[in-house]
């Protein structure tokens, strides 16, 4: 959703600005809002999760929590030939990723879309993102929840609000925010829009929230 306000007179406060705007500026927001519906109407409203921080855990302990090799040798979840893309199917796929079970790449179609971070630029099938991960996943251990899905198959698209949990077992790894050193933990919460077809993922897109401050025209 973009939400635009404009201050009528001088003193307000617009959005999350500290300062107070004059008369004629204006902040322009782009986030995304989940509706909750009872009998057709709306019953809340909230804005996706946004909060993120920085932690320092022993590695020792992280290592003990990270996912072991026996994991993969778990059999395929059923979701994944299922027509249609549901919560329950999308959860069995977070859960492999957050493995690191190579197997995960078939919850998308062959020729899938991945247009958002880590990569620096579009990349096009199944391999091409495993060889995005692999090298990254030697040093991160990254646990994926899903929180809010919301999936509509007429449109072919599904909105998943994501807490992502990523910890450097050893080394510096190079993210695009930053740079975590060995022991430190990134917690995070993001937004996807996914692209859909034969009830698998057939692209995936990041959804950018960010506010725009207009100052009035000089008169």
């Amino acid at each position: 959703m973009t939400l635009r306000q404009v201050a009528r007179r001088d003193g307000v406060k617009l959005g999350s600005r500290t300062e107070a705007a004059h008369r004629g500026d204006a902040l322009v927001s782009h986030t995304v809002l989940f509706y909750g519906l009872v009998d057709g109407k709306i019953s809340s409203v909230r804005a996706a999760h946004s909060e993120g921080k920085l932690d320092h855990v022993d590695v020792a302990t992280a290592a003990a929590e990270a996912p072991k090799p026996s994991d993969l040798l778990l059999p395929m979840p059923a979701t994944v030939n299922q027509p249609r893309m549901s919560r329950e199917k999308f959860a069995d796929y977070a859960l492999l990723f957050t493995r690191f079970d190579p197997r995960f790449v078939e919850y998308y179609v062959p020729d899938v879309l991945f247009a958002t971070l880590p990569a620096k630029q579009p990349l096009h099938g199944r391999q091409a993102i495993l060889d995005l991960y692999i090298p990254i996943r030697r040093y991160l251990d990254e646990h994926v929840s899903p929180g809010t899905v919301v999936v509509d198959s007429s449109q072919n698209t599904m909105i998943a609000e994501i807490h992502n949990r990523m910890t450097a077992t050893r080394g510096d790894v190079p993210l695009p925010s930053r740079t975590l050193k060995q022991g430190d933990v990134r917690d995070g919460w993001g937004v996807i829009r996914y692209g859909l077809r034969d009830g698998r993922i057939s692209a995936i897109h990041g959804i950018d929230r960010n506010e725009t401050f207009e100052p009035a025209a000089p008169k």
